[in-house]
């Protein structure tokens, strides 16, 4: 192999590298949003119920709700140490 062979095998590798963490980016903030959304629909469901399942639902729609935004924060410092 050639030098020239082996700087382009290590330029696609950084090309492919770079598209795997915009993909990586993109797929956390599809689960953040999921999250988030089933974390206000189980805080609304939770609060119908009656007694200790009711606060258990509330209990994991809150873990969630921040489940989601924690997955969405990673999204944006990720995607903000790309550039």
């Amino acid at each position: 192999m050639t030098i020239t062979t082996n700087l382009y095998i290590i330029d696609s590798f950084g090309k492919a590298w770079n598209n795997y963490k915009e993909k990586e980016a993109d797929g956390l903030k599809i689960i953040g949003i999921i999250l988030i959304i089933f974390g206000v629909l189980a805080i609304l469901m939770g609060s119908m119920m009656y007694g200790d399942i009711g606060i258990a639902a509330i209990i994991g729609a809150t873990t969630a709700l921040l489940s989601g935004i924690g997955f969405l924060l990673t999204s944006k410092r990720l995607s903000r140490m790309e550039k």
